[in-house]
């Protein structure tokens, strides 16, 4: 799950923080989003391995990373929210229980 929710990182500069109230539509909104991601993830995975140049590998990564952000809008979130309580999520054992068990269930 680290890989997944990691996965924009670099998007919040804040990184956000433990310190988040969420709602447990929020939970389930980018417990689904990162389940889904990690589909993707999966999907493209043996494909980038595979790929036959640098920039047959760097196409197939933008298109993963396109069709995730994708996801994360059509949860409900921005990029931001996504970032903020994943970034959250490594740092709160129980927090990351939760999207991970929101998660499995899509």
């Amino acid at each position: 799950m680290g890989e997944t929710m990691g996965q924009f990182k670099d998007i919040d500069p804040d990184g956000g923080g433990s310190s988040l109230e969420l709602s447990d539509t929020m939970i389930s909104k980018v417990g689904a989003a990162v389940g889904r991601i990690a589909t993707i993830q999966q999907r493209y995975k043996p494909r980038v391995a595979a790929a036959g140049s640098d920039d047959e590998r760097q196409d197939l990564q933008k298109a993963a990373a396109i069709e995730a952000v994708t996801v994360i809008h059509e949860e409900g979130l921005t990029i931001e929210q996504y970032d903020e309580i994943v970034e959250a999520a490594c740092h709160d054992r129980a927090l990351e229980e939760r999207l991970i068990d929101a998660a499995g269930s899509i």
